[in-house]
C-alpha cells in the first residue's frame, strides 16, 4: 500500500481533509497532523518518524502554508537523506489561491497536482492517484507472502487497478515455491480478498492442498468469492 504524509497549514484543513478522505477511499494510507505551528518535541519526533516511513510527502502549498515554519520543517525532513530510511518523494499539491511565485524554487520541475481550479478537482485527483500508484508498483518486488501482515500489503497494492493483475500473478507464481503451509494459507486468503478468475482457479486447486492449515486458507478464500 502506498503511504502519503500530508504537510499543510491548519488554515487549509477543510480542503486537505477532503483530499485525505478521497485518497483513503482510493487505497492510499494517509498520515496527517493538523498543527497550529507549535513544534513540541514529542510531536516533532512522531512527525519525523512518519515522514521517513512514508513513500510520499504531499506538500499542500497555499498562501498559508508557504509561510508556515511547520510545513517548511516537514519538507526539510523529506529532503534530508538518512542511512536507515527510504527516500520520501515530495509531491507539490497546489491549493486554490497558490501563486506560481510562491512555489519554492527547489520544487520547480517536480511532478505536481494543481488543484487551483476547483472545477477540475476530479481529473487532477485521478492524475495524482496514477502518479502515486507508481509507488505501489515499485514496492511489489519487495513483498513476500509470509504471514498475515505481508498478505495484507499485497491486498492493499492490488487496490490499484494498474497493479491488481501483477499482484495476482505474483501470488500464483509464488504458491508452488512455498513449502511452508502457513505461507500458502495466507496466500490463498490474499487471493480470496482480491478475487478474479485467475485467483479463483488457484484457490480451487488449493482446496486439494495436502496440508490441513493451507487447505483451510483455501476454503476460507473460496467462501470469500461466493
Amino acid at each position: 500500500m502506498v503511504t502519503a504524509f500530508l504537510s499543510y497549514s491548519h488554515l487549509d484543513a477543510e480542503f486537505v481533509r477532503k483530499l485525505a478522505a478521497d485518497l483513503r477511499a482510493a487505497g492510499v494510507e494517509v498520515w496527517e497532523y493538523e498543527s497550529d505551528g507549535t513544534l513540541g518535541t514529542v510531536i516533532r519526533e512522531q512527525v519525523v518518524e512518519a515522514i521517513r516511513g512514508a513513500d510520499y510527502l504531499a506538500a499542500c502549498l497555499s498562501p498559508n502554508s508557504v509561510r508556515s515554519i511547520w510545513v517548511a520543517f516537514e519538507i526539510g525532513v523529506a529532503h534530508t537523506p538518512t542511512g536507515n530510511s527510504r527516500a520520501c518523494r515530495v509531491v507539490p499539491i497546489l491549493l486554490p489561491g497558490c501563486r506560481d511565485e510562491e512555489i519554492p524554487s527547489f520544487l520547480h520541475g517536480v511532478c505536481y497536482a494543481d488543484f487551483r481550479d476547483e472545477g477540475r478537482y476530479g481529473g487532477v485527483l485521478a492524475r495524482l492517484l496514477k502518479h502515486l500508484a507508481q509507488g505501489a508498483e515499485s514496492a511489489l518486488p519487495r513483498l513476500k507472502v509470509l504471514a498475515a501482515e505481508t498478505a495484507e500489503q499485497l491486498v492493499g497494492a492490488a487496490k490499484w487497478p494498474s497493479c491488481r493483475q501483477r499482484v495476482v500473478d505474483y501470488i500464483v507464481e509464488e504458491l508452488p515455491t512455498r513449502t511452508d503451509p502457513t505461507e500458502r494459507h495466507w496466500a490463498y486468503i490474499a487471493l480470496g480478498r482480491i478475487g478474479g478468475k485467475k485467483a479463483k482457479r488457484a484457490i480451487e486447486q488449493g482446496l486439494s492442498d495436502l496440508d490441513e492449515f493451507a487447505r483451510l486458507g483455501a476454503q476460507t478464500a473460496w467462501e470469500m468469492l461466493r
